[in-house]
């Protein structure tokens, strides 16, 4: 940036020379005064006390594009100062030094009479003298003023001419202590800004602080244009606008020809015809015709860096022309403080895209392509992806999906992956079997159990008569999901083993998902050390692998199974474990650690933590819901239904229960349906609603004959809680005695919770069938196993029977 020296040339330097003014070279008055008020102007205190400058601070620069009401600013603060202000509103014309400095002279003289006398003079003689001399005397004249004074400069972007620009440094580095000068421009001036900045001598107005604020835009719309608007239709009109000034009132005066404002808002955009002339004229046709086309080539991008800018543009020179444009103020917005990332004004870019759509459709593939491509070899892969699909060209597409959205699988963000997947034919991605692959694992792990198995029988045909049977494997690691999912465990178990044996050993990603499905399989089946040891071997292919969201997980499920085994100091310690690793390893906010709060959640309400319980339901929902991990999402509001019941607040139990089932409507994750209804059983018996709670036993109980597994065992402890509800022990004991059976089969495997509370619900059902001393000595056997461990919950949910029976125990056991 050009600067002056700290003293000027000498006097034999012609090119710095200010000529004499033609006595012809009269001045246009009406410069020297402020515009009149805009009769829609709205007070904006936030700005004018900005501009009001503090002890030490000479210079204001008010530096924003076209229509961001920086005249009007300026107006107004010059009506509340109490500073002394002269003003001068430049044009075109006043390019030329001896032009420039009468003006400024006459602006001072117009407030204060008999300014100038020794300035003019050098103006008026007849030979050239140097700028050093004029601006020195007007120093001088100015540091004899008895008050203090502020001069305007308005429309400083107008200026282009160096000497002036020079002149105007030397004015500022050596301005009177009582003279204060304000200049407005839509571009950058070239005055030293960064120096000044430093000094602590500038004041500073931008676009960001010259946009309206939701009160100013609602005050602007409704008050000063007549407009009846809903807070809503502002908010959205002030967003599309960005609080550009002009943007707003030319909404306005288009809206006033609408019967429906808000359908107005719905389709207003830069190629609204008041918006895209006022900005094709002020600002697009302003620019040279090689910026201008830089301009519109790049219009389609997102975000801009100079980089790729070239290659969209093919060109080399993509940083400089931005930079040049942020200098302009011509509607590039920076993204950054290190000048590497920009993206235009929403409506400027509206404006920009429709001269791009003049070219046609080819043109604009074309730049899509490019910046695809660009995006994809910078790591930039939601970009890619983008591009790609508005380029038109889906194999590039699907292309770019199969090598970058792996790893996003691992992350959990199965959200991103089903939303990059849904542009390309069926025909595209049953035909690819990595990309089929991809998109069975999203059906899958969001409970879409039947399409993922239609998907996977496409691609395996697809495999085969290709002669691609590296797919096989992975094809039957995704069935194995579904077999589980289905409850079918034996079957899971037998296609785990089977992928397994098709996998390659360096493919660490899809091993770790073998093992951790073999591990859960292992689980339902009641195997706790096997599965621990599936679970221990996908933690050290996840870490092989680079995949740390992926390990957490596997953690978090070794930690989940010593939950449910009934060590809940164990379990925790494990969580804590995970926690740590997640938060060293930086994964802590990606989609998949949802699963890290539910599971700790889980080990909380246990202990009847209950609020500590529910702030982790909390950051379990906002990452669930974030990723698409359906199932989480579901199992949270029931966590939270759960508590809620706890607490005694059924209206709350409700609403949780309301929005699991709302989750499930929209996926129905077949694994987690029966947690879905019981919660509903639970909350009618909770409500006294036991006419529901009754239909549900009903068509429940047939079908549930001779079923085993965790699903049948939920439903049948509901069973035995409704029995009781109905006063119907026997069928209460009916239901149980499988789960009591199995319990005590499974006690020496280490499963110590589903024993306790089996136990515990049978206390209540030997009390109901006055069976005393079997009650006693029931709940005798679970407190003797739970009270090391630290159980409440799964007492204190059995309600009154079971606390009037845990009063008896202690004397039971004296006798």
């Amino acid at each position: 940036m050009l600067t002056l020296p700290r003293s000027m040339p000498s006097a034999d330097d012609e090119e710095l020379s200010v000529r004499g003014l033609s006595p012809r070279d009269p001045l246009l008055v009406t410069k020297l005064q402020p515009p009149p008020a805009p009769i829609d102007l709205i007070p904006r205190p936030h700005v004018t006390n900005r501009i009001e400058p503090d002890s030490g601070q000479q210079l204001t620069v008010l530096c924003a594009p076209t229509g961001f009401g920086k005249t009007t600013a300026l107006r107004e603060w010059s009506m509340m100062t109490p500073r002394m202000v002269a003003w001068l509103t430049l044009d075109g014309r006043d390019n030329v030094p001896d032009r420039f400095w009468a003006y400024v002279i006459a602006a001072v003289e117009a407030r204060q009479p008999g300014f100038g006398a020794a300035t003019g003079s050098l103006l008026r003689a007849r030979q050239a003298v140097t700028a050093e001399y004029v601006v020195t005397a007007f120093i001088n004249e100015l540091a004899s003023l008895p008050e203090k004074l502020s001069l305007v400069l308005d429309d400083y972007h107008f200026v282009v001419d160096d000497i002036v620009h020079r002149s105007v440094c030397y004015l500022i580095d050596h301005l009177p202590p009582q003279f204060h000068l304000v200049i407005a421009s839509r571009v950058d001036p070239p005055l030293a800004i960064p120096r000044l900045r430093a000094q602590g001598r500038l004041v500073e107005l931008r676009g960001p602080e010259l946009r309206f604020q939701r009160a100013e835009a609602s005050s602007f719309l409704i008050n000063s244009m007549g407009l009846e608007l809903g807070d809503a239709d502002i908010r959205r009109l002030l967003n599309r606008t960005e609080g550009w000034v002009a943007g707003l009132r030319l909404a306005a005066l288009a809206m006033r020809q609408h019967d429906d404002p808000t359908a107005f808002i719905d389709t207003f955009s830069g190629q609204h015809r008041s918006i895209g002339d006022y900005l094709a004229v002020e600002v697009l046709d302003q620019q040279p015709e090689e910026i201008k086309r830089f301009m519109i080539e790049t219009s389609t991008l997102e975000r801009l860096s100079g980089p790729l800018c070239d290659a969209v543009t093919q060109r080399t020179d993509g940083q400089a022309l931005l930079e040049t444009l942020e200098r302009a103020n011509a509607f590039l917005v920076p993204l950054d403080d290190e000048r590497r990332w920009y993206r235009y004004q929403g409506l400027f870019a509206d404006v920009l895209r429709d001269r791009l759509a003049r070219d046609g459709a080819d043109s604009i593939a074309a730049i899509h392509r490019r910046a695809a491509v660009w995006c994809y070899d910078n790591q930039m892969t939601r970009e890619a992806v983008e591009y790609a699909v508005a380029s038109g060209d889906l194999e590039l597409v699907a292309e770019i999906v199969e090598q970058r959205a792996c790893s996003m699988l691992a992350n959990g963000d199965l959200n991103t992956i089903s939303c990059w997947i849904a542009p390309i034919p069926s025909e595209i991605v049953e035909s690819r079997p990595i990309l089929g692959c991809l998109q069975a694992w999203v059906l899958v792990l969001t409970g879409q159990v039947d399409e993922a198995e239609r998907l996977l029988d496409a691609v395996e045909r697809a495999s085969l008569a290709g002669g691609l049977m590296n797919a096989l494997g992975e094809i039957a690691a995704i069935r194995a999901h579904t077999a589980r999912l289905r409850y079918q465990l034996p079957l899971a178990i037998e296609l785990s083993r089977q992928a397994a044996e098709l996998t390659p050993a360096p493919s660490f990603s899809l091993r770790r998902a073998i093992a951790l499905n073999y591990g859960i399989a292992l689980w339902w089946s009641w195997e706790a050390d096997a599965a621990d040891r599936a679970f221990h071997e996908a933690v050290e292919l996840a870490e092989a692998g680079g995949e740390y969201a992926a390990a957490v997980v596997a953690l978090c499920h070794r930690a989940r199974l010593r939950a449910d085994q009934g060590l809940l100091d164990a379990s925790w310690a494990l969580f804590e474990q995970a926690v740590a690793l997640a938060d060293r390893l930086g994964v802590s906010s990606l989609p998949s650690q949802s699963f890290v709060h539910l599971g700790m959640a889980y080990v909380l309400i246990e202990r009847n933590e209950l609020d500590d319980a529910e702030r982790q339901l909390r950051e379990a929902l906002v990452l669930g819901e974030a990723g698409g991990k359906v199932d989480h999402v579901i199992l949270s509001y029931l966590a939270l239904s759960h508590i809620q019941r706890a607490r005694g607040d059924l209206a709350g139990a409700r609403r949780a229960a309301r929005d699991a089932q709302a989750a499930f409507d929209r996926s129905p994750v077949a694994h987690v349906a029966a947690w879905v209804e019981t919660n509903w059983v639970l909350l009618w018996l909770a409500e006294g609603d036991l006419s529901a709670a009754e239909g549900w036993a009903g068509d429940t109980i047939t079908r549930i004959d001779g079923s085993a597994g965790w699903r049948a065992e939920v439903e049948r402890m509901t069973l035995a809680r409704v029995g009781l509800a109905q006063g119907r022990p026997g069928d209460a004991l009916t239901a149980l005695t499988p789960i009591l059976d199995r319990s005590a089969e499974t006690l020496s495997k280490g499963w110590i919770t589903c024993r306790i509370d089996a136990l515990a619900q049978a206390a209540c059902v030997f009390e109901q069938q006055g069976r005393h001393r079997a009650a006693r000595d029931a709940l005798a056997e679970a407190l003797r196993l739970a009270e090391p461990l630290g159980h409440i919950r799964t007492f204190a949910d059995k309600g009154s029977a079971l606390a009037t029976l845990l009063s008896q125990i202690p004397a039971s056991n004296g006798t």
